[in-house]
């Protein structure tokens, strides 16, 4: 089997992202489920099974079987030299991609036992935005831990990683096994990137800012010397707290330079608070600044936009929701109730 005809399972690092550093500097897969113990003298699917069901009575089969099944993906079907592809949450809209090159290990990672494999990472930071559509799609799904059924997947990646580009395949649909839906979050958010542009970005956040309360103004198209948007309380946001905000839509991490814009502009218009919106996160020096400026500047990378724009939907303008189209579904989880 050539390297392009290999399997490419999608392993995830955790639900808001919390293991993708430790993942990609210790050159792992990392997933959770560590309240289980060590998996590795489980051989049969049957055994993860049973395990799982003993240690989670509450759950229903179905739940039980699709946390088996990916656990024992992870410990027994990954195969050395299989591609994984690791989708990031920080920042949202890049992926790494690797090679495995060890099997399932129950490792210390910073003082705590984890289900692991090792990883030789080949790219770290791919945009999402580069593959086609119907492969962003396959490796876009809510499990933690899946294979790509995707047919060619592998050569394609492969020719992503050499710099050849990712051609554009004809599919049939009786060709592949279609990917479980995509996760509604991360669909929401290409929604979102592909539709609210540079300015047209900063126009959303402001009418998140208002519809938290505040009377927001955003500047005019050009260079703007670190403000994209100013706002305060009161009929004329004349009243504190009063808020700066710089808003970077582009593909690349923002800056500690970008930072002490924000903070210089704070400065020049006596303001409370400052807001620095990254589509795609922030380097580590901005990050390590956070902590010590927790109580005059947030930091919002894509998903807290999100959170933000879910968060205050039904207060957005109407121009904003007729291009934003979402909708609220409830669903009663009827496995939970008492009969």
């Amino acid at each position: 089997m050539t390297d392009s005809e290999r399997p490419v399972w999608v392993v995830r690092a955790g639900k808001n992202g919390e293991d993708e550093t430790d993942a990609l500097e210790k050159g792992l897969v990392i997933i959770g489920w560590h309240d289980l113990g060590n998996l590795g003298d489980l051989q049969e699917f049957e055994d993860v099974r049973e395990m799982v069901a003993s240690n989670a009575p509450e759950d229903s089969p179905p739940q039980v079987g699709a946390t088996a099944r990916q656990l024992f993906a992870f410990t027994r079907k990954i195969g050395i030299g299989d591609m994984v592809v690791l989708p990031l949450k920080q920042p949202w809209g890049q992926i790494a991609i690797g090679t495995v090159t060890g099997e399932y290990q129950w490792h210390t990672v910073n003082g705590i036992k984890r289900h692991t494999r090792t990883v030789d990472w080949k790219s770290k930071r791919v945009q999402r935005e580069v593959l086609p559509p119907g492969l962003r799609r396959s490796i876009s799904s809510p499990p933690t831990v899946y294979r790509v059924r995707w047919e060619g997947a592998a050569g394609q990646f492969h020719a992503l990683l050499s710099g050849q580009g990712v051609p554009e395949i004809e599919i049939s649909e009786s060709s592949f096994d279609p990917p479980p839906a995509q996760d509604p979050r991360d669909e929401i958010l290409d929604f979102i990137r592909d539709r609210f542009v540079a300015h047209d970005m900063e126009r959303l956040v402001a009418e998140v800012i208002s519809a938290e309360g505040y009377t927001a103004r955003q500047s005019a198209k050009g260079p703007d010397g670190g403000i994209d948007i100013v706002a305060g309380r009161g009929p004329f946001g004349f009243d504190s707290p009063r808020i700066v905000v710089q808003v970077k839509a582009t593909d690349s991490s923002t800056g500690i330079s970008t930072l002490r814009e924000l903070r210089d502009a704070m400065r020049e218009l006596d303001a409370d608070h400052g807001l620095l919106v990254s589509w795609s996160g922030f380097t580590k020096d901005v990050e390590q600044e956070r902590r010590r400026e927790y109580f005059r500047i947030r930091l919002w990378d894509a998903n807290n936009l999100l959170d933000a724009v879910l968060r205050t939907y039904h207060h957005l303008p109407e121009s904003i929701r007729a291009e934003l189209p979402l909708r609220q579904v409830w669903t009663l989880q009827t496995d939970d109730l008492d009969d």
